[in-house]
């Protein structure tokens, strides 16, 4: 899904094609991105499409299904663009670049789009009809943050306290926040050397592997 593209060509096959549903979740897609989600009115939504206001009506029940439908957009496009798996772009272990890849991968996403993926989880969480959407991006997100780790701290994970249910929640913990500095403090500004100092803490919390067996 391409939640990106300005187009707003309204779609063929009527408003019962699925190109129908696609376009109405893209316009709220860059409705909330530009504007938040109080901005992301049926009506609003409908004109960002260019397509008539039935339409949104006879695909979505009510807005809460319309923004649903905006989380998981948004969650796909994080997943496929920012939170690749690891192994997925050759990083060398040795020099422990899983994490900092990831972070450069967070790093790179649009303003509009960090901002985005915070408003709707908040959103989500106000609304115990949509908490789940935000237990699902967390629990996505830690479980590629702990495989961006795993190619070089292997089973010595295990031995950190909490194993790794808490290095994967600490770990998303850290990038979550760094992202949001980044917000605050405008283009420009680094991360100050934190993730640095995150892997040498890692490194230092983990056991010394142990030596090879002879004989």
């Amino acid at each position: 899904m391409d939640t990106t593209s300005p187009g707003r060509d309204r779609p063929s096959g009527g408003l019962r094609g699925e190109g129908t549903r696609t376009a109405l979740v893209d316009a709220a897609v860059r409705v909330v991105e530009r504007e938040g989600v109080a901005a992301a009115t049926t009506r609003r939504i409908a004109a960002e499409a260019g397509l008539p206001l039935g339409a949104v009506h006879y695909w979505f029940r009510d807005k809460r299904a319309l923004l649903a439908a905006v989380i998981a957009a948004l969650l796909d496009q994080v997943r496929s663009q920012a939170l690749a798996p690891s192994g997925q772009h050759a990083v060398d272990a040795r020099h422990h670049g899983g994490l900092e890849a990831l972070h450069r991968r967070l790093a790179a996403l649009p303003a509009e789009r960090q901002l985005a993926l915070f408003e709707v989880t908040t959103h989500a969480l106000r609304d115990p009809a949509l908490h789940h959407l935000a237990r699902e991006q967390y629990a996505a997100y830690r479980g590629v943050a702990l495989e961006a780790v795993a190619s070089w701290a292997g089973e010595g994970v295990d031995a950190l306290p909490g194993g790794r249910t808490a290095l994967a929640t600490l770990l998303v913990a850290c990038l979550d926040g760094l992202t949001l500095a980044a917000l605050a403090d405008g283009p420009g500004r680094g991360d100050d050397g934190a993730v640095d100092l995150l892997l040498h803490l890692l490194r230092g919390a983990l056991p010394s592997p142990s030596p090879p067996r002879t004989g």
